[in-house]
């Protein structure tokens, strides 16, 4: 099946993109962050991590421990306006949890074919133009050019998620959980925070 994919010509792929909406329109509601996001789970679970569940902990964690004041999207607002400020993640993260995600070897389990193949059989784009419209792909290139300049620190990352993302884009799964998976990732092992703990801004 692989090969049959990767036989596909340029010309007929791009037809296959293009009318992917005719050709299956029962999976009309999937969106490009679900597929992409199905894509991750799928990658983590061949390393034997169920992605959802050690994220949703994580989550229970964070507010727990009050580095979010709840689940909402503002308060994932708020964290980055904090880590933009300090410059830094402004929460620690078991270091078991760190463990695990680490030895589910995830950039070797991620099949870059598999969007692709789900775009094919379950998107819902009239043309290419819907998808370089999608905030992932303006945050995914807005990265891009970040790392370019070498300009990655936490200042600069948030600033960018904060110029593209609002309270209702972390309401929604795709995003909420690879701003988890960054955070579980990034910042500090639980117990050994490096980031001064600063009073929070006053309201203006």
């Amino acid at each position: 099946m692989i090969n049959q994919w990767k036989a596909l010509s340029f010309r007929s792929l791009l037809f296959a993109i293009l009318f992917s909406n005719w050709l299956y329109p029962q999976h009309k509601d999937r969106t490009i962050e679900d597929i992409t996001l199905s894509c991750v789970y799928e990658a983590f679970t061949k390393g034997g991590v169920d992605l959802k569940k050690e994220l949703e902990s994580y989550e229970a964690f964070l507010v727990q421990n009050n580095f979010l004041k709840n689940k909402s999207g503002k308060e994932y607002i708020a964290f980055l306006k904090e880590m933009n400020r300090i410059n830094y993640i402004p929460a620690t993260r078991p270091n078991a949890l760190f463990i695990r995600l680490l030895e589910a070897d995830f950039k070797t389990n991620y099949d870059k074919d598999c969007v692709l193949k789900k775009v094919i059989t379950e998107g819902n784009f009239s043309s290419l133009s819907d998808f370089k419209n999608t905030k992932l792909h303006q945050l995914e290139q807005a990265v891009k050019k970040v790392m370019y300049r070498n300009e990655a620190d936490f200042k600069t990352i948030s600033k960018v998620h904060l110029d593209i993302l609002d309270e209702s884009d972390y309401e929604k799964p795709y995003f909420k959980t690879m701003f988890l998976l960054s955070i579980a990732l990034g910042s500090n092992e639980e117990g050994h925070e490096v980031f001064e703990k600063l009073p929070p801004l006053p309201d203006n």
